[in-house]
């Protein structure tokens, strides 16, 4: 389809750019991505955000027993300390990625930040069960709840760069 036919609008000053489907300037597409791609990925993020929120909350209410329930051991000291830490670093990340409406951009920073712990935390716990012979109750739940919040992140980038692709 020729762009022309798309009902492209040229951005002036007072574009309405929330109406606007395929919106272009001399040098930029911004790509048409349905309501349901923003809302689903507002939901996924959301829904990532408020789960390492209550995660974050609960190291540090009581890191004692989201170690022993993650891996299975004992914790005291210093191990309390740094689990307070993280779950302070938690608390920060979910309010950092909080999407600031139901139209969460694909190409935010906060989408990048959430794809990345996701992955890389789902990585590194499941290396700690296979390799380190660690864990306890919610191992292997946590590695899978990881992994799937990642691979829906994929799957929204995915969906966006494949419309990005046919508007071209």
């Amino acid at each position: 389809m020729d762009c022309a036919d798309a009902g492209d609008k040229e951005i002036g000053p007072h574009t309405d750019l929330t109406s606007a489907r395929n919106v272009r300037d001399a040098t930029h597409w911004i790509v048409p991505v349905s309501d349901t791609s923003y809302s689903t990925t507002g939901a996924i993020l959301g829904f990532a955000a408020i789960t390492e929120v209550g995660t974050g909350l609960l190291l540090m209410t009581d890191p004692v027993i989201v170690v022993w329930l993650l891996m299975g051991v004992d914790v005291a000291g210093i191990g309390i300390l740094l689990g307070r830490c993280f779950g302070i670093a938690l608390v920060a990340l979910g309010l950092a990625c909080w999407p600031s409406g139901p139209r969460a951009p694909i190409k935010s920073p906060g989408f990048r930040a959430m794809l990345t712990y996701n992955a890389l935390i789902a990585l590194y716990l499941a290396y700690l069960r296979l390799v380190g012979h660690q864990g306890g109750l919610l191992l292997w739940p946590a590695v899978l709840l990881h992994a799937l919040i990642a691979l829906l992140l994929i799957w929204m980038w995915h969906r966006y760069e494949r419309a990005k692709a046919g508007n071209r």
